[in-house]
């Protein structure tokens, strides 16, 4: 059975995770050159598993007999960044990515159920990964300079 608190985090997570920048980037058609189609590509990869691994969290709560949570809207300020380039949002990707990390992180220190935490761990390592590969994107993918 789970408890009343590991089911708040893990609903929480779902909704947080589902309604990420990077998730929102992933609706959206940001502009790229040619050349940087293959860092779209990556992009469209960590969306995809990043995806999958809410999913998972959310077929671990129906396995429980516990509603996922209503998600809801993306936040009204991801607007803002509609029709930019991946270079100017790699950047910010990034930073949102490591918030995630931070929240994951908090998250596990209120799971109370082993196969939870497990659950947990395994999205926290994930998006420890894609951290990296957003930060070696960044780099990769500069702003093109105006002549």
């Amino acid at each position: 059975m789970i408890d009343a608190r590991t089911y708040a985090v893990l609903r929480d997570l779902v909704r947080r995770e589902s309604r990420s920048l990077l998730q929102y980037v992933g609706e959206a058609f940001p502009w790229t050159s040619p050349e940087a189609r293959d860092g779209l590509a990556q992009l469209q990869k960590l969306v995809a598993e990043e995806r999958q691994a809410t999913d998972e969290v959310s077929r671990f709560l129906f396995r429980h007999h516990l509603m996922p949570p209503y998600l809801g809207s993306y936040p009204s300020d991801f607007t803002t960044i509609n029709f930019v380039s991946l270079a100017h949002l790699l950047p910010l990707l990034s930073d949102a990515e490591r918030r995630s990390v931070a929240d994951l992180e908090r998250d596990m220190s209120n799971l109370g159920d082993p196969e939870a935490r497990g659950l947990v761990q395994k999205v926290l390592d994930m998006k420890r990964q894609h951290q990296k590969a957003l930060d070696a994107l960044a780099g990769a993918q500069r702003e093109p300079a105006l002549r």
